[in-house]
């Protein structure tokens, strides 16, 4: 749920349509357990090569996971 609400906020050149069909993208190939590379490669090439396709991949990813684990540590009570 994180990436299709959180989905490169930061990335300002890029519309809404795209923004959704990434967030898409990157939140079915985490339930299904893809590698960046995987997902990389799922994504349009709207979003450029390769090299930057995984790199978006890598960040978003890296952006959920750290809610994921924020989330985790204030729900079980050890941070507030």
């Amino acid at each position: 749920e994180f990436v299709n609400v959180e989905f490169a906020k930061n990335m300002a050149e890029i519309n809404e349509t795209t923004r959704r069909t990434a967030a898409k993208v990157i939140n079915g190939g985490i339930n299904e357990g893809l590698s960046y590379k995987e997902m990389a490669r799922n994504l349009e090439d709207e979003f450029g090569s390769p090299y930057r396709k995984r790199m978006i991949v890598r960040t978003q990813v890296g952006h959920a996971a750290n809610f994921a684990i924020d989330e985790g540590m204030r729900q079980s009570g050890i941070v507030s």
